[in-house]
């Protein structure tokens, strides 16, 4: 199997939208092919320095000072002078790659009692007490892992400051952010000391929730006084952030962001939240505008904890509403958000990989002269890469100074046993290859594997950091025969499939193995405007696209259907707002934040396939 050498079906802005040029803005330098000696020597110098920052601070935690797989470390460290310039060699020989079951157990204990003994659980992977524990999605089903994250000094967050300040941005006097977030949190971790006094409460709670905490100092004793706050350059008060109910949110930042003209950024994390902003905004749109005309809040279910802190924002705007009528008739039309905000200039909403096939239902909603960004590349674990250029979606400098970030060669691990795969530096990557990111943290985790898999595209002109794609997730795949079928070829044969059928909104795909020879079952929801009859003719074509496209990015599959060991792929069509109900009732499930909340690429567990396939209105 090799993969295609093609990057994300939407990695760029360049083009046109609905055959409208794009508005100019300006362009990145193209990243350099190779390091000049003294990028290069840049490279290592920070390398070392951030290497030196995290043993010197970690070294007195639990982990370091007893976990088997640091032990080569703490020996060699032992026999050698303090870290030097060369303790990269030292770490590298000594450090073996690490995952999830080497640091559970020592998680785990901050899940033991309840209330938690300081003295249990102090220094455990980071100097004190954390201030969030962060909880993966658990999208396909699975245990969501849990990751301490501790506050670090500012010298060593630079990187990743950068990319928390892009969701919300400076903006011109006057103008207005919509940033929709969530506070809310799963469960709360009690630290007692010797005496019983409560020293902390810890939130477990989504990486996005807990990293806005942090950089804002909201400890969860002081969410009531911050429900009743509204920050003045944004157009939704607080409280919204803490309402558990994923319809009534959208319908509530709908609300509050019709209620002021003067947006100007909009960041909704994906593509496919910005969508169902607009479905919940469309679908109700007689009633909210009579809401903005009246000063009334939606007469939706679902937040009534927060409806008293929410009521005293907001007053009557007729003349708006008079406007907004005007729209009435033309919510389907191509930019039709900019012309209910004029001076709305930007949007972050990630867009690449998976989302891909949002993108063309956000690009004609938002018309040709607002920017879609995307974030960075940001996870539960590590948060490694930041915008290289804005117009691109998927073009990502790889962060350095706040954590040490090694890359795997992707395509070794069929080849080699576990003991031999070795990271590479990044001044070592070439251009063109496909790594998995293994990043050693400031939160403790030490050469872990993330399953996180980029390609290096080049390198940063000033700073000489890797520059890369995002290409998949290592363990989201489908094997039906004896094949294995990634996320990026999947994703790539659902592009296949658009192209031909015309837009939609988000797709999955389910193993179909009911039947005799099993096969792909592809399931994707009509984008804006559309209905499935048009497209009932065209599914053979769009079934042909698929299968052309896997069969020419990976030889065991192509070898497997000529045998007659996998069938023909399917297509069936979801209705409008399917994924949105899906991510509706995870949200209820999960007793947490939306913000992760995501369909993968391939769907397994029977609950999730039996909910889709109830929603399908036509198969192809």
């Amino acid at each position: 199997m090799s993969p295609p050498v093609a990057t994300s079906p939407v990695p760029a802005q360049r083009a046109q939208a609905d055959g409208v040029a794009l508005k100019a803005r300006p362009i990145a330098i193209p990243p350099l092919t190779k390091l000049t000696p003294e990028l290069e020597q840049q490279v290592k110098d920070r390398n070392t320095k951030t290497l030196n920052y995290l043993i010197n601070t970690n070294s007195i935690t639990r982990y370091f000072s007893t976990a088997d797989k640091l032990a080569p470390l703490r020996a060699a460290l032992n026999t050698t002078a303090q870290p030097t310039d060369n303790i990269y060699e030292t770490f590298r020989a000594s450090v073996s790659l690490s995952t999830y079951k080497d640091y559970e157990p020592y998680i785990r204990r901050f899940l033991a009692s309840k209330p938690l003994n300081k003295a249990d659980v102090e220094d455990m992977f980071a100097p004190g007490l954390p201030f969030f524990i962060a909880h993966s999605s658990a999208t396909s089903g699975k245990t969501a892992k849990l990751f301490p994250k501790y506050r670090h000094p500012a010298e060593v967050s630079a990187g990743s400051a950068g990319v928390m300040g892009a969701s919300n941005p400076e903006l011109a006097p006057g103008k207005k952010s919509l940033v929709m977030y969530t506070m809310r949190h799963r469960e709360v971790v009690t630290v007692v000391d010797a005496d019983g006094e409560k020293v902390k409460s810890i939130p477990v709670c989504l990486m996005s929730t807990g990293s806005i905490r942090m950089a804002l100092d909201m400890e969860l004793d002081t969410d009531s006084y911050r429900m009743q706050y509204k920050v003045p350059t944004q157009t939704s008060p607080m409280a919204i952030c803490w309402v558990a109910d994923y319809k009534a949110n959208l319908v509530l930042h709908a609300f509050f962001a019709l209620c002021d003209k003067e947006l100007a950024f909009g960041s909704f994390v994906f593509s496919t939240i910005l969508l169902d902003f607009c479905r919940a905004m469309q679908e109700n749109w007689v009633m909210l505008v009579d809401c903005v005309e009246k000063g009334v809040l939606p007469p939706v279910d679902g937040y009534e904890e927060v409806r008293e802190q929410l009521e005293r924002h907001v007053s009557p705007h007729p003349d708006r509403a008079a406007e907004l009528r005007s729209f009435t008739s033309s919510l389907n039309d191509q930019g039709i958000l900019k012309r209910i905000w004029p001076d709305l200039d930007s949007v972050v909403a990630i867009s690449s990989g998976i989302f891909f096939a949002a993108y063309p239902s956000v690009r004609h909603l938002l018309g040709p002269d607002v920017l879609v960004r995307s974030l960075g590349i940001t996870s539960s674990e590590s948060l490694f890469g930041r915008v290289y250029d804005v117009q691109d979606m998927n073009l990502f400098e790889i962060i350095s100074g706040d954590e040490v970030i090694e890359f795997l060669p992707a395509d070794e691990e069929d080849e080699a046993e576990e003991g031999e795969l070795v990271p590479v530096a990044p001044w070592e990557v070439q251009v063109g290859k496909q790594y998995e990111i293994i990043p050693t943290t400031r939160d403790g985790l030490w050469r872990y594997r993330m399953s996180d898999v980029v390609q290096v595209v080049g390198f940063h002109p000033t700073s000489g950091q890797p520059v890369v794609r995002f290409r998949q997730r290592r363990n989201v795949a489908i094997r039906l025969a004896n094949e294995y079928t990634t996320e990026d070829e999947l994703t790539q044969a659902a592009a296949a499939a658009c192209k031909v059928l015309g837009i939609a909104s988000e797709f999955t795909v389910l193993p179909e193995n009911e039947h005799m020879p099993p096969s792909y079952g592809f399931v994707l929801e009509l984008g804006y405007g559309m209905s499935a009859d048009p497209l009932i003719p065209l599914g053979p074509a769009a079934r042909q696209a698929i299968q052309s496209q896997i069969c020419s990015a990976n030889d065991n599959y192509k070898r497997e259907l000529a045998s007659g060991k996998l069938g023909l792929p399917t297509i069936r069509l979801l209705a409008p707002g399917t994924f949105r109900d899906y991510r509706d009732i995870k949200v209820r499930e999960s007793k947490s934040g939306w913000g992760q909340i995501k369909i993968p690429a391939a769907v397994y567990d029977e609950r999730t396939k039996e909910f889709l396939l109830e929603r399908v209105v036509a198969e192809l």
